[in-house]
């Protein structure tokens, strides 16, 4: 479930952060969740972030963490509609 859950949020950042949060020519979706989110700047690339790096990988933790906590409440959830005896 776990696995599950990173796959459904690094989903979710690659279409939520990148073009918003950050600017990567060579981003590739889903990876897109894995740091570093800017490289360093060449003649063909223009890489850069849109908002302050702190704030991108703040949210970004804030994803990695929802990722790690979901599945324990979903469980939690399903857990409390089936009686033990």
């Amino acid at each position: 479930m776990l696995i599950a859950s990173i796959l459904a949020f690094s989903i979710l950042w690659s279409v939520a952060a990148p073009g918003v949060l950050y600017y990567c020519s060579d981003d590739v979706p889903i990876m897109a969740f894995i740091p570093p989110f800017v490289h360093a700047p060449t003649e063909q690339t223009n890489d850069r972030y849109l908002v302050s790096p702190v704030l991108v990988y703040c949210i970004w933790s804030g994803f990695l963490i929802a990722a790690a906590v979901s599945p324990a409440l979903l469980l939690r959830r399903v857990g409390h509609g089936v009686e033990t005896k």
